[in-house]
């Protein structure tokens, strides 16, 4: 991984992350942040990536020094209003289940991400009167090692 790639690296691996484990599976349509979210009919995710804070987090020579990176995935959960007829929230309450079964306590060898625990946060709400959507967030750290120019 280059210097320069710190954080595309580690947006795509995490990225992959939930396809795989949460997309994939729960045959659920993804939407990333700077993306056309065109019409959706069915349930679908919007997934962002929010990095905060970067810090040296070793000492050592120019190669062998970490740094960290901490961060957070916001997942928002739409589903359509009124399709929960016989489950209610249920629906998305297993989504949510599968989400956090795929991100806590998960790590990613490369670049090594650690996942903390997913937490829905807030009231479901409606969006545009036609979307019944939940949040749930994931802390995350990233850590890389060294300078490659």
């Amino acid at each position: 991984m280059t210097a320069g790639a710190i954080y595309e690296t580690a947006a795509s691996a995490i990225r992959a992350r939930f396809r795989d484990e949460v997309a994939t599976p729960e045959d659920l349509a993804v939407v990333y942040d700077n993306q056309d979210s065109a019409a959706k009919t069915t349930r679908w995710a919007r997934v962002s990536i929010d990095f905060g804070t970067a810090a040296q987090a070793s000492t050592g020579g120019t190669s062998s020094m970490r740094f960290r990176v901490t961060g957070r995935v916001t997942v928002q959960l739409f589903e359509p209003i009124g399709t929960g007829k016989t489950k209610g929230d249920g629906q998305q309450l297993a989504l949510i289940d599968a989400v956090d079964a795929a991100f806590r306590g998960a790590r990613i060898a490369t670049p090594q991400i650690v996942f903390g625990a997913p937490s829905p946060l807030g009231a479901p709400d409606i969006d545009s009167d036609v979307w019944w959507r939940r949040r749930v967030e994931i802390p995350f750290r990233c850590d890389f090692f060294g300078i490659e120019q």
